[in-house]
């Protein structure tokens, strides 16, 4: 016992000469090395308080000019500090009128946190602005308060550091943004990012106009009208995500910009080019098999042992064999058969009349032809079957056309038969 208690003294005494020599707490190291090279704790019976790893007690400052306990509960008070925040920005506000609630960015930017928080536990803008009797509300949207509020417009002119293009930093921004090699720009928050567009590029009116700068170059790269509106995943697979998330951020989504830029809907060119695919395949199908003769359609079987999978798939969505038959005015079986399997069924009096699948090839591709020479935005957004008035123009085909749909039925019966949409003032 008294030899233990005698090294625990001589530790006790070396540690203190050597701080007392001037060394660095750094050379306590709280492991040593046995003869085995394993290194072990130390046991010391009580560190100094210079070498020691326990952390001490925070002192806190106390807050200066805090508002007292339940200031903001009053809304006098909130009143008062919303237009000591005005009178602070040199705008004025009519004491006969409730105070402006500015938005966040604004209160961000001259460090009014307590204002910011008081409006958040009061429920909102909205919340403080009924409990004010009415009070405006400035707009959440930087470029939207730019444009639409007459205080932040006076104080772009007249206060420093504001600006119309970025909205200023919120605290945590400003934290990240000060490093050790100065504070950035917001505008260069994304500089590492190739290609990006500024901070505040996208409004309506760009989201429309870049619109049209991508269909544009998919009518000369896919060959597709520039009337034609595209689905939002097609305009990300082909590297335009920033347009994509755009779309949705200003319209909220392709339904309601379609409109807006006067194009057709994805739905109704999809429709009609698929048609016109299974047309040309089975156009190609009868010359192989069955003499370019289409009296007859054939049979769903002899389709697929064919291998011919994407007129099998074609026929199936446009309503299956015997309803694509009679859309063409083909039998889809032998007259016996046909009594035997349709008696008293729907598809025995279902009769189009006769019809020419080359015909219909002819007038569909026309009417795509005619698609590709329209630029948005469209007053009529739909493929249309053209006008008498219009084929008799076109020259020597378009004649030919005109005959065709005559004998066929008129202008309205083709135009349901190939999915146009027909307009009797055309």
């Amino acid at each position: 016992m008294r030899k233990t208690t005698f090294k625990l003294l001589r530790i006790q005494v070396l540690l203190g000469a050597v701080l007392l020599d001037g060394s660095t707490a750094a050379a306590f190291c709280p492991y040593q090395e046995n003869s085995r090279g394993c290194t072990k704790l130390r046991r010391f019976s009580s560190v100094p308080d210079e070498i020691s790893l326990k952390r001490k007690i925070q002192a806190r400052r106390k807050p200066v000019n805090r508002r007292p306990k339940y200031y903001w509960n009053d809304i006098s008070n909130m009143e008062a500090e919303l237009r000591a925040f005005w009178e602070y920005a040199e705008v004025k506000i009519a004491p006969n009128e409730p105070p402006v609630i500015p938005n966040e960015a604004l209160l961000n930017h001259f460090e009014r946190y307590d204002l910011k928080n008081a409006i958040v536990i009061q429920g909102g803008r909205e919340e403080v602005s009924q409990t004010l009797g009415g009070a405006r509300i400035m707009p959440g949207k930087w470029a939207d308060a730019v444009q639409f509020s007459p205080e932040l417009q006076k104080m772009l002119k007249d206060t420093p550091g504001l600006s119309p293009h970025s909205p200023p930093l919120s605290p945590q921004q400003r934290k990240n943004a000060n490093k050790s090699s100065g504070v950035r720009d917001i505008d260069d928050r994304w500089s590492h990012k190739e290609g990006r567009k500024p901070k505040g590029y996208w409004n309506n009116d760009t989201v429309i106009s870049e619109l049209y700068d991508y269909l544009e170059e998919c009518q000369e790269t896919l060959g597709r009208p520039s009337v034609w509106m595209p689905r939002p995943s097609e305009i990300g697979c082909r590297g335009r995500e920033d347009l994509k998330l755009a779309i949705i951020r200003f319209f909220g989504g392709a339904k309601e910009v379609r409109r807006a830029a006067g194009l057709v809907p994805y739905r109704d060119w999809y429709w009609f080019m698929g048609l016109l695919e299974l047309l040309v395949e089975l156009q190609r199908y009868l010359d192989t098999f069955h003499d370019g003769i289409d009296a007859v359609f054939p049979s769903m079987t002899d389709i697929k042992n064919n291998d011919y999978d994407q007129l099998f798939r074609l026929v199936q969505f446009y309503g299956g064999r015997k309803f694509v038959a009679s859309r063409l005015g083909m039998k889809h079986t032998n007259a016996g058969t046909l009594k035997k399997l349709d008696s008293g069924g729907f598809y025995r009096d279902m009769n189009w009349g006769p019809f020419s699948i080359s015909f219909a090839i002819e007038l569909m591709e026309f009417v795509h032809n005619e698609q590709m020479m329209k630029k948005p935005p469209l007053s009529l957004m739909a493929i249309s079957m053209p006008s008498r008035r219009r084929l008799l123009e076109s020259g020597e085909k378009g004649v030919r056309l005109h005959k065709n749909i005559e004998k066929f039925g008129g202008y309205e019966n083709v135009a349901r038969r190939l999915g146009l949409d027909f307009f009797s003032g055309t």
